[in-house]
């Protein structure tokens, strides 16, 4: 039950709100009551007082009482282009609508702790001379920092029961300006590496985050805003990321940007739409919702079987062949850009077996040193072995197609085992 009084002054009245937020709401009158609890104006939780919220805040402004801890913002509440002459605090504020602070000035500290931003934040174009702390932040749908300035520290600090970016939320940073980048901190929190296209990432200190990688919807949600380029700018910022992870020494997240930094160009010369369509989570995917459909209704089993058909008909359609010819492709398929130490070495095994095999077929080994098939199987390994690590051979080949063989796995096969070498450097070498 909820009612609304006078809210004129009432010398005994105290907010029933948080003990620790009563200071913000001294002398204030009673504006009504939630639960046969009584609340001021500005931290009744309830939209039905934006008229006499909005004045009374003014005239808060007006006073340079900037002190906003607890407080309930309705709605047609707006800080657009205004100047906070004297530190702000907005600690465990809620906002109901936009919160929107575009052009706004904070000249002295400014802190956001605790507040939950339920339709989205816009600091688009905000400057923060000092300070400035968003820590235990919630923001449930788009926080929008583009063209704000920091002048000092900028804390962003999440926690196990305040996520602060839910994965329905957006974080807008292009062309952000940050004084000292190693004072632009994110800590504990998930984020997506599209969020920081068009910002140099790289000084900004990031400790213990979560990476939300998925590169398909990371190029949709550029394209989403029509920025020229998408793969280019997304390439840009994961090498940005992978320089900002290495030199704080996490070397998993490092080879992940790198990786990915390779794969979005791949991307865009592979496939005509610039996505990846077909790939082991979609097609998994696939499989379990069409055997859902068959095991509910097992008369469907002729559409599910025509429509995988034309799923995997328009990914190959999808491709461009011609771009296997590149080196950039072989590197992936080999290696993963050098980053990928299990795909190196099982190319580098597979090499030594398949050549093995086929000296053993053509008999390149003399009967006298393989007189069984076994034998000759494990003779034809070692063979294989020795060429590809470049040693003397006995016997050396006499044939002229033995002698191909011989030289194109003495190219294939250090060549894999330098990627493999590439690739273990890269994850243990530090």
């Amino acid at each position: 039950m909820q009612s609304v009084n006078n809210p004129e002054a009432e010398p005994t009245f105290v907010c029933e709100c948080q003990e620790e937020f009563r200071e913000a709401c001294a002398n204030e009158g009673c504006f009504g009551e939630i639960d046969s609890k009584r609340y001021c104006v500005f931290h009744f939780p309830n939209n039905t007082k934006a008229e006499r919220f909005n004045v009374a805040l003014r005239k808060r402004m007006e006073e340079l009482r900037l002190d906003f801890r607890g407080f309930w913002f309705s709605e047609g509440t707006a800080f657009q282009g205004t100047r906070f002459a004297e530190r702000a605090t907005f600690r465990y504020a809620v906002f109901s609508e936009v919160a929107d602070f575009s052009y706004a000035e904070f000249t002295k500290e400014a802190d956001f702790r605790g507040v939950i931003f339920q339709k989205g934040a816009n600091f688009h174009a905000t400057r923060f001379v000092q300070d400035v702390s968003f820590r235990v932040v919630t923001f449930e749908t788009i926080a929008d920092f583009s063209y704000a300035s920091f002048g000092s520290y900028a804390r962003f600090a999440g926690d196990a029961g305040y996520p602060m970016f839910n994965p329905r939320c957006v974080l807008n940073l292009q062309f952000v300006r940050v004084g000292k980048p190693e004072h632009f901190t994110f800590h504990s929190v998930r984020l997506q590496p599209d969020w920081f296209v068009n910002v140099d990432v790289r000084k900004f200190e990031l400790t213990n985050i979560h990476w939300d990688f998925d590169l398909r919807r990371e190029i949709a949600a550029l394209r989403a805003i029509r920025l020229p380029m998408p793969h280019t700018l997304l390439s840009i910022t994961y090498r940005r990321l992978a320089i900002n992870a290495e030199e704080n020494q996490y070397y998993p997240d490092a080879a992940e940007f790198r990786y990915c930094s390779m794969e979005v160009l791949r991307w865009r010369a592979r496939y005509i739409d610039g996505i990846k369509h077909y790939h082991r989570r979609t097609v998994a995917e696939k499989i379990r919702s069409a055997t859902r459909v068959v095991y509910l209704n097992p008369l469907h089993v002729g559409k599910v079987v025509i429509g995988g058909f034309r799923w995997m008909k328009g990914a190959v359609q999808n491709r461009r062949h011609r771009a296997i010819l590149s080196v950039t492709w072989w590197y992936w398929l080999m290696s993963g850009y050098g980053e990928k130490t299990i795909r190196a070495a099982s190319w580098l095994f597979a090499i030594v077996v398949a050549f093995g095999l086929l000296y053993a077929t053509r008999g390149v080994i003399p009967s006298s040193t393989a007189s069984s098939r076994l034998n000759s199987l494990a003779s034809g390994l070692v063979y294989s072995f020795e060429v590809s690590t470049l040693r003397r051979l006995e016997p050396p080949p006499k044939s002229v197609i033995d002698r191909f063989i011989v030289g194109a796995e003495t190219v294939l096969g250090p060549l894999q085992a330098t990627l493999l070498a590439l690739a273990i450097r890269r994850k243990y070498m530090r």
